[in-house]
């Protein structure tokens, strides 16, 4: 996950990606981003078992980051962005690696498939910058099967990322946009009203965000200790809900 100079474009509410889709990977680049980015894969994909060849959906795909994962891990794969350029860079990567994506330019709050088309449909970094994402989370659950699966990766409001990024907010900081941190009885809440059961979750990143080689040698330490002690604040959440079989 990039921790997001950028957001995401909706109709209500709009932050573009377009200005630094170019720069955007680079975060992966650093040793902080590296570490983070393996922590948050292993809570997204420790909620989903992708099966070969399922049809996977990335709502806000980006530059297509879970795109290539899903699609290493045997998935064929769509997604969608509100960003001409975020689409047009995670085509290229896909494509480089040898592998076919369907990837549109979209609107999450009106995703263009039918109902029932995927058996997972994934978000990340996404509903913190939308204004409405029940609406977002209602179109996930539309078009996944009954029985599939809906997971979103989100920001944690109780943490001391979303603390440092609103404290940058609040001080006029360039890099950083409005965001409404979510918490997971929020998420489960969204989830649940439209539907989902069986929920589960995880969380990761339980470490300040310091970007320097010797205190990453620890972050693992940390990231342990925070597991164990106090769970529910990690910097970022992954939430799993399965679709009810229609009766």
């Amino acid at each position: 996950m990039v921790w997001a100079e950028e957001g995401i474009s909706t109709r209500n509410k709009t932050i573009s990606f377009d200005a630094k889709a170019k720069f955007y990977d680079s975060w992966y680049q650093t040793p902080l981003g590296a570490l983070c980015d393996r922590l948050e894969k292993e809570a997204i994909f420790s909620l989903i078992s992708v099966r070969e060849s399922e049809c996977v959906l990335d709502v806000g795909c980006g530059t297509g980051v879970y795109l290539l994962e899903l699609a290493q891990r045997g998935a064929q794969v769509a997604g969608v962005d509100s960003s001409p350029n975020m689409i047009e860079i995670a085509q290229h990567k896909l494509a480089g690696a040898g592998y076919a994506a369907h990837l549109k330019l979209a609107d999450a709050e009106a995703l263009p498939f039918p109902d029932d088309t995927f058996d997972t449909a994934l978000s990340v970094l996404l509903l913190e910058f939308v204004a409405a994402p029940q609406k977002i989370i209602k179109e996930m659950f539309r078009v996944i099967k009954p029985g599939g699966r809906l997971v979103i990766g989100t920001l944690n409001k109780y943490s001391v990322w979303a603390l440092k990024r609103s404290l940058l907010t609040a001080l006029g900081s360039s890099k950083h946009v409005r965001a409404t941190y979510l918490t997971r009885r929020y998420l489960n809440s969204l989830l649940l009203a439209e539907g989902g059961r069986d929920l589960s979750w995880r969380s990761a990143i339980y470490f300040p965000p310091v970007d320097n080689h010797f205190f990453l040698r620890a972050a693992l330490f940390l990231e342990n200790i925070g597991h164990r002690v106090l769970p529910f604040s990690g910097a970022f959440l992954a939430v799993r809900a399965n679709k009810l079989f229609e009766p």
